[in-house]
C-alpha cells in the first residue's frame, strides 16, 4: 500500500529497533530531526548516527558509529509507526543487512 501525505510522520522519537546480518540484534533507537537533518543515538556500544532527512521526510540516510564500527543506513517510513532500512558497514565488520523498527510505545 504507498504512503499518502496523511501517513507522513517524522522520525523524531524512539523506536524499538532489529538487524539482520552476521551480528544481529536490537536496541532502542532515539531520532532528533532538525530540519532536514537528524541525528540519533542507540543503546549498542556508544552508538551514535547522523544523516539527511529526504522524499518528502519518508527516508532517513547517513552513517552510524560505535565503538567498534561504523557504516551507513537507510530507512524507509512505511505507515507513521514502522520503518524498513538497511545497513552497511565501512569498518569493524563486514556485510550488512536489514534495520528495521516499530515507534517505540506503538
Amino acid at each position: 500500500m504507498p504512503i499518502t501525505s496523511a501517513d507522513l510522520n517524522s522520525f523524531a522519537g524512539n523506536w524499538n529497533t532489529t538487524w539482520t546480518g552476521g551480528n544481529a540484534g536490537s536496541a532502542l533507537v532515539t531520532i532528533e530531526a532538525r530540519g532536514p537533518a537528524g541525528t540519533g543515538k542507540f543503546d549498542r556500544k556508544s552508538g551514535t548516527m547522523e544523516g539527511a532527512f529526504s522524499d518528502g521526510d519518508k527516508t532517513f540516510k547517513g552513517t552510524w558509529r560505535q565503538s567498534d564500527a561504523s557504516g551507513t543506513f537507510t530507512f524507509i517510513l512505511q505507515g507513521s509507526d514502522k520503518f524498513q532500512g538497511t545497513y552497511s558497514f565501512d569498518s569493524g565488520g563486514t556485510g550488512g543487512g536489514e534495520w528495521n523498527g516499530t515507534r517505540a510505545g506503538k
